[in-house]
């Protein structure tokens, strides 16, 4: 179980691997950013997240990540939450 924080939504428990849930990952490609999200996705992958968005080349800004989170849509697609690197 994971703990996601939103704003102003309190904390909700997170069961992992039960929906198919979204991590998002991005960074400025500075501090090892490919050797991290490498990482981060294989640790996701064993605790059973089906679906990661990771920017391109591994660069995503911050209100990027932000601006996607509060995207409105369809609940399979938004991201419980997010690494930025």
């Amino acid at each position: 179980t994971l703990f996601a924080v939103g704003a102003g939504q309190g904390t909700d428990a997170v069961e992992l691997g039960s929906t198919g849930q979204s991590l998002l990952i991005g960074g400025d490609g500075r501090y090892y950013n490919d050797v991290a999200i490498q990482k981060i996705v294989k640790i996701g992958a064993a605790m059973g997240i089906t679906r990661f968005w990771i920017g391109k080349d591994g660069l995503l800004s911050t209100p990027a990540v932000s601006s996607i989170i509060r995207e409105r849509g369809p609940a399979w697609q938004k991201p419980f939450g997010a690494f930025i690197l």
